[in-house]
């Protein structure tokens, strides 16, 4: 039946009905029998029923129909011997034969609209057919549908419904993948993922009159079905970009931090030991010895250690020096060096003897004398970010949550919804967004980790890479993203 539309080749030897050559039979019941024909003179194939001898003849409101949702009526014959009616056959499948698995809504709203616009029709001319059942729905290979007044070939008898809840009972069926019973059309709607809009339509099936309903599903076969792969892409980019940029900013920062402070590299040091030169000097730092020897020792030390330093215009007056050292400890800091222009080895010495306890691994004074080299500024900045990103993060999850998408979401006409087509919990949308938003934290933190490390200049590429192939990859995923998945949503059309 599906292959109606072949060529049909030597047609003298088939047995007749009518003007029509017999091809092959397709259903019979103890009442009725439909054939496959063929019309040699138009060259069409064409459905033959053949009744009893007392079955009435089609009404002249069916015969006159030339709706595209209802099979056109060729020719009729009464008589003593026999009774047939010939119908145009359009190649397709019963719409039985495809309920093994859910149809996609793309193509249900039209196959809802082509029979609520011929049960309309046929409410209004007295052509509705005496049952209506599942059995009795022909999907055309054009995409459409078709109401029979027969069983459809190939078609498993199923139970009618009253007209008012058969577009349910339709609709039910398609989107889910099973044939629905008539208790279940009556009471409740289709539950799966479909654009808002559409669940609205869907909630009315059973209430709505067929006007009505009509201009619903004439709108809805204009909207979009579903979301595209190109408007997820936005999704993605909308949230992914300026993380990246972000982090190719932190990136770019540390670099740049880390090139001036090899340029100045006693900048820092020097910015620390006089932040312990000033606590000394008032008295904030407890210490059994006397203060103005260690005052005195720490500007000895500060001196020796950066006097050439401080002397010298181009590391002094540096990018990194300028913004890392205030002026008030650049003036006390020229001041030392006037001060002790060339300190002897025993005054330093001496010095360092005094100082020992404030003195680092590396010999530097430092408030925190267990701090590492690698505490430099540059660091300090990729931690603090890093920090950053973790609560902007953790705000646009909060968001999501409470309106259950953000207004990138919106922006885009774009809903999340459970299995079932009702809306997503707010629980479910604080887990979805904390999954779609957990890299950005993640990566900021390894890039971070990755900068105590060493590898400040290639952090950005050995994060970014891996994260940039993780989100095509979730991005490329038919139908639902990773973050989809992980917690049972799909994204749908307002």
């Amino acid at each position: 039946v599906t292959q109606a539309a072949e060529p049909v080749g030597a047609t003298e030897a088939l047995p007749r009905i009518g003007a029509y050559h017999v091809l092959a039979p397709l259903a019979a019941t103890e009442r009725d029998a439909l054939v496959l024909g063929y019309d040699t003179k138009l060259l069409r194939r064409v459905w033959i029923r053949k009744t009893t001898a007392d079955a009435a003849p089609v009404p002249a409101a069916l015969r006159n129909a030339a709706r595209p949702g209802r099979l056109r009526w060729l020719q009729g014959h009464r008589d003593g011997a026999e009774s047939w009616d010939a119908f145009e056959a359009a190649p397709g499948s019963p719409l039985t034969a495809l309920l093994a698995a859910p149809q996609l809504w793309k193509n249900v709203r039209h196959w809802l609209l082509d029979l609520a616009t011929e049960l309309d029709a046929a409410t209004r001319d007295g052509s509705m057919p005496d049952t209506l059942s599942l059995d009795r729905v022909w999907i055309t290979a054009e995409g459409g549908a078709k109401l029979l007044d027969f069983s459809a070939p190939g078609s498993a008898p199923v139970a009618a419904v009253e007209p008012g809840i058969f577009l349910n009972q339709v609709a039910i069926s398609a989107l889910e993948g099973r044939i629905a019973t008539a208790e279940e059309a009556r009471t409740r709607e289709p539950r799966l993922p479909v654009a808002i809009r559409a669940r609205g339509v869907l909630r009315t099936l059973r209430l709505s009159s067929f006007p009505a309903l009509i201009e619903q599903l004439k709108a809805l076969v204009q909207q979009v079905p579903h979301i595209t792969h190109r408007r997820r892409l936005g999704l993605v980019a909308g949230c992914v970009a300026p993380a990246l940029v972000m982090l190719g900013m932190m990136s770019a920062g540390t670099k740049m931090l880390g090139t001036i402070q090899r340029q100045s590299p006693e900048a820092v040091p020097l910015r620390d030991a006089l932040i312990v030169h000033s606590l000394m000097s008032e008295r904030k730092l407890p210490t059994s010895d006397d203060p103005k020897i260690l005052v005195t020792s720490a500007e000895i030390f500060i001196a020796a250690r950066f006097g050439n330093f401080i002397r010298d215009p181009k590391g002094w007056n540096s990018p990194m020096a300028t913004a890392g050292i205030p002026p008030k400890m650049r003036a006390e800091a020229e001041r030392i060096a006037a001060t002790y222009p060339n300190p002897s080895p025993e005054e330093i010495k001496r010095a360092r003897v005094v100082l020992h306890p404030a003195l680092d691994a590396q010999g530097n004074l430092n408030i925190s004398p267990d701090t590492k080299d690698v505490n430099t500024v540059a660091t300090q900045i990729v931690w603090w970010a890093a920090g950053g990103v973790m609560l902007w993060a953790a705000f646009f999850s909060i968001v999501a949550a409470l309106f259950r998408g953000g207004l990138l979401m919106r922006a885009l006409g774009i809903a999340v919804v459970r299995r079932d087509g009702a809306d997503a919990s707010r629980w479910r949308m604080l887990w979805r967004a904390c999954v779609a938003w957990s890299w950005l934290p993640l990566a900021t933190f390894a890039t971070a980790l990755l900068n105590n490390l060493g590898y400040k200049e290639t952090s950005a590429a050995i994060v970014g890479l891996p994260l940039l192939c993780l989100l095509i990859w979730s991005a490329a995923m038919p139908v639902r993203s990773l973050q989809d998945r992980l917690a049972g949503t799909w994204l749908v059309p307002r």
